[in-house]
């Protein structure tokens, strides 16, 4: 009797669910999962025997040992369909921590079903009005060339971030229909048209609607190397759409984040020959360029491709203003021909509203105009001395020049660059770009005054209020955002054109001046705008009057003071670095709400003011949320990096390509090249410094950080990581040439592969764990077993440092169940994997038709590491695969099986004594008689005590 209430018991558990949660490592988020766990008996058995025997000891014992085995069985069945009752029982909740009902609370089932596995990260964003490129504008004599057609996220200015096997969005403003995941083709290319380059597919996993807005989930998979990619999507009903460099793969988030902060290039701007204060020497390439701003900012291009930030943030300023419809284009082919992914948010150069004057029945004014300014008309050529005579007759005339609006720059801003303000989470930080240059187009009026002379833009726009200025509804966005970005416990980092702080000299603020009355704000510097009495920019909103104390402002900066940590600005066109204790005063009541650091980054190319010079910022952002804001150099201090002093040439030999390195940099910087070279996986290449200068304790053979073979051809992209020589001489450097680096390419003929080597240790539901063992060819593990495959064991046979280890996990046979992905969706489409003959059959018509094959095929998880884990939560055969790429490029895989199974519960045994037939009873079974004379025992126990008690 004893044993069959054991087995009972051990029938009720096995066939009960148990309620357990896994955390992903990357992603970081709880699951909650239902698994059978035929271990689980374990946990409560001798309490529950314990109370079973005294119950049918004490008080049943006799009637019970009466009855045949065939009512014991249907007692055992009876208490297995019983819900348990487990500590971990509780309501479905959503992402947001409230009840769920209806098909959330499908979902949330779908969820505790599913395996989590470690999934790729996705970053998260906002965008404040998804139709912002599509919305209509004022009317304007200019259209502007529309860039941004169907896909509205990712752009140009606004890219999505994605890892190894990550996920993120694409939106599409169409009518098209949905259709189903077949219908749509979402590449990578990283070239932007023609042949050559590389191409991946992404698989479509999510498609939603929205009004006209379509949302697409795609995946991107383990083999995309870390890239800036251009995207391409084609859909139904013969949609067809690409953005360029709107997609980077950044490879994996354990390390830290590196990220160039840069503003104002202007490139229009001819003061840079008045003030201009380049650290470098000229004799580095100008590719071409007559003009050496421009020089420059192909230069600066060229560095940040070397050094191969994870992205660019840039904060405004990327035009000048005198005709918008070529400067817009102009910069788009320049920016988007490159492998940069840039953040931009636009500044006032970005965004002014030029009018056209009106020259008929006006001239005897404008002549009065003329006449008046004289005194200053210029005697030579000098730009400086021509733009202030042009200055003083705009602002005698400037009453009646204005009639029609030529051009909105931030019209062409939303149709070519994306959106003027947004955020979007990265790791532990959360970004938030600013449009610092907002309002009407009459707050942001100018007149832009011009002339070509000998290819030259002479002139500028004449601008009354270039300062910042936040509209209501960013304000009221911004609000929303950051609370939900500091619920999530994000490191919030700001980046705009201007500083709410305002001017730190003089005048804090400016008050707009009305339009188009008041004379052009040249006599004093503004950082930032407000509505005084004298004028309401914009009289349809809620907006009170602002003061001095209390604007737009004042208002973002009591926002950063409260959320933020780090502020990115520019617009001043110098470096400068203020740093906030928490609970220090900013600026009057504001008061730092915790450490908060404001950086304003140096001009790229543009004229200098005080101390600037031209260059751009590197920040590094580690994993607990600090950033380093360090000076770049302390002897000259400059906080930024001086832009023209490190390039790299490359010259095609028998062996192999030879690259240099040049530098005028008294730092080393890490860099990155790529070589397209034939796909070698027995041997791989050896890049070696010959000549020059070799960075401090590096070896003279550099390490190949990734391998990317094409998916369509036989060459492969080679990732070598590389450092630029130290400038040992005089900063700025007069000659450049001294210190330079020549690295030389030729096959590893001698270097053999890696042997990979895996380690393998599972654990139960309940956390009952096996002793690691090396997984050899095949393994067998109850289903619902978490498996951790550690690679640590991979060895190179010459003993050299490995690359990157890629994984990938197949459930190559589905006995029964359905192939879940592992991270929150159950997969209904099953790919069969079988010989062209067995898979399919051609109809009449020529149609193509999958057979019904038993085996079913699902890539469950692919990832990059030395360790992975996953859950085995379908029976069948998870198929692993193993590749480890050595510092050449050589490529050693390995490939072992391993089987999920649901094992038997015990069968019933006929020889236990109490169980002889389905016909008998109890009573003449051995047993039964040990059984009952326990029980008369313990009756006549307790009548005894009982009447001692009388």
């Amino acid at each position: 009797m004893v044993l069959m209430i054991h087995h009972c018991a051990r029938y009720q558990e096995y066939t009960s669910f148990y309620d357990s949660k896994i955390t992903s490592r990357t992603s970081h988020e709880t699951i909650s999962y239902r698994t059978p766990s035929w271990e689980g008996y374990t946990q409560h058995r001798n309490q529950k025997l314990l109370r079973l025997l005294k119950r049918l000891f004490m008080v049943f014992g006799i009637w019970v040992l009466t009855l045949p085995p065939s009512a014991h069985l249907a007692f055992c069945l009876r208490q297995a369909k019983a819900k348990p009752k487990t500590a971990n029982t509780t309501k479905a909740k959503s992402t947001t921590g409230k009840s769920t009902t209806g098909k959330q609370k499908r979902n949330a089932k779908t969820l505790k079903r599913s395996a989590p596995v470690s999934a790729g990260h996705s970053t998260g964003f906002s965008l404040p009005t998804p139709t912002y490129a599509h919305d209509p504008y004022p009317s304007q004599k200019e259209k502007p060339i529309r860039r941004i057609h169907k896909i509205i996220y990712p752009t140009l200015g606004f890219p999505a971030l994605s890892t190894h096997d990550g996920r993120f969005s694409i939106w599409l403003y169409t009518n098209v229909s949905t259709g189903t995941p077949s219908d749509w083709r979402v590449s990578l290319k990283t070239k932007w048209s023609g042949r050559g380059g590389q191409t991946f597919d992404l698989s479509v996993i999510d498609i939603k609607r929205e009004g006209r807005i379509i949302n697409l989930t795609v995946e991107v998979p383990i083999e995309v190397p870390r890239e800036h990619f251009h995207l391409s999507v084609k859909g139904p009903g013969s949609l067809k759409d690409r953005q360029p460099r709107a997609v980077r793969v950044l490879g994996s988030l354990s390390g830290d984040l590196r990220f160039v902060a840069m503003s104002d290039h202007q490139l229009w701007d001819p003061s840079w020959k008045v003030k201009n204060r380049a650290l470098n020497s000229t004799t580095y390439p100008k590719r071409g360029q007559t003009e050496l701003n421009k020089a420059m900012t192909y230069q600066i291009i060229k560095e940040m491709e070397l050094l191969d930030p994870d992205f660019i943030i840039y904060t405004g300023d990327f035009l000048f203003g005198l005709n918008y419809r070529k400067e817009y284009e102009e910069m788009w082919s320049w920016w988007h021909q490159n492998r940069l992914t840039t953040f931009m948010v636009p500044g006032n150069h970005d965004a002014y509203a030029n009018y056209e004057i009106r020259i008929r029945g006006n001239l005897p004014s404008i002549g009065r105009g003329i006449l008046a300014c004289t005194n200053i008309f210029p005697r030579t050529r000098d730009w400086w001395r021509i733009w202030r005579y042009l200055v003083c007759v705009y602002d005698d005339v400037k009453n009646i020049l204005f009639d029609n609006l030529i051009h909105d720059g931030l019209v062409s801003w939303k149709q070519t660059f994306g959106p003027p303000y947004y955020s979007f989470d990265i790791g532990p930080y959360h970004f938030v770009g600013l449009n610092t240059y907002d309002g009407t187009n009459k707050r942001r009026h100018a007149f832009a005054i011009w002339m070509p002379i000998k290819n030259i833009k002479l002139g500028a726009p004449a601008v009354d209020n270039y300062g910042g200025y936040l509209s209501e509804k960013q304000m009221r966005w911004l609000k929303t955002d950051l609370k939900g970005a500091q619920a999530r416990g994000k490191t919030i980092v700001f980046f705009g054109h201007h500083d709410p702080r305002g001017n730190r000299k003089g005048e804090r603020c400016h008050a707009n001046d009305p339009f188009p009355t008041d004379p052009v704000g040249i006599g004093h510097f503004e950082e930032w705008n407000y509505d005084s009495e004298n004028w309401d920019s914009n009289p349809t909103d809620s907006r009170y009057l602002e003061t001095p104390q209390n604007n737009s402002g004042t208002r973002l900066l009591e926002l950063v003071a409260r959320y933020g940590s780090y502020y990115i600005s520019g617009h001043v066109h110098e470096d400068e670095q203020t740093s906030y204790r928490k609970g220090e005063t900013i600026l009057g009541h504001i008061r730092a709400k915790q450490d908060l650091t404001f950086a304003k980054v140096t001009t790229a190319t543009s004229s200098i003011k005080d101390s600037g010079y031209w260059g751009y910022r590197l920040f590094k952002a580690d994993a607990t949320g600090k950033i380093q804001t360090r000076p770049f150099l302390e002897n000259p201090k400059l906080l930024s990096i001086p832009a023209g002093n490190f390039w790299k040439k490359s010259t095609k030999a028998d062996k192999g390509p030879t690259t240099t390195i040049y530098s005028g940099l008294p730092r080393s910087l890490r860099v990155a090249l790529r070589y397209r070279l034939k796909f070698r996986p027995k041997t791989g290449y050896r890049f070696h410094v010959t000549q020059g200068v070799r960075p401090d304790g590096e070896e003279s053979e550099l390490r190949v950080r990734e391998v990317s073979p094409d998916t369509r051809g036989p060459l492969a992209t080679y990732f070598v990581e590389a450092y630029t020589p130290r400038y040992l001489g005089h900063f700025p450097p007069h000659r450049l040439g001294e210190a330079f680096t020549t690295i030389e390419t030729d096959i590893a003929k001698s270097n053999r592969p890696p042997v990979p080597g895996v380690i393998l240790i599972t654990q139960t539901t309940h956390g009952k764990k096996s002793s690691p063992l090396v997984a050899e060819r095949r393994a067998t593990v109850p289903v619902g077993t978490r498996i951790v495959l550690d690679g640590s064991q991979t060895k190179d046979p010459e003993g050299k440092r490995l690359g990157e280890i890629f994984w990938k996990v197949r459930l190559i046979k589905v006995i029964k169940g359905t192939i879940s992905d592992g991270k929150g969706a159950t997969q209904a489409t099953k790919v069969h994997q079988e010989s062209a003959s067995e898979a399919s059959r051609t109809n009449r018509r020529g149609e193509s038709k999958k057979a019904n094959l038993s085996r079913d095929i699902r890539v469950l998880h692919t990832a990059r590491g030395r360790r992975i884990e996953f859950r085995a939560e379908d029976e069948g055969i998870y198929e692993i695969t193993i590749n480890a790429f050595d510092k050449h490029g050589a490529l050693g895989t390995k490939r072992f099986f391993i089987e999920s199974h649901i094992p038997q519960p015990p069968r019933l045994s006929a020889r236990c004594g109490c169980c002889v037939s389905s016909g008998s009873t109890l009573w003449f079974g051995g047993g039964g008689i040990i059984a009952l004379i326990l029980g008369v025992i313990g009756a006549f126990t307790i009548w005894k005590r009982r009447r001692k008690t009388r």
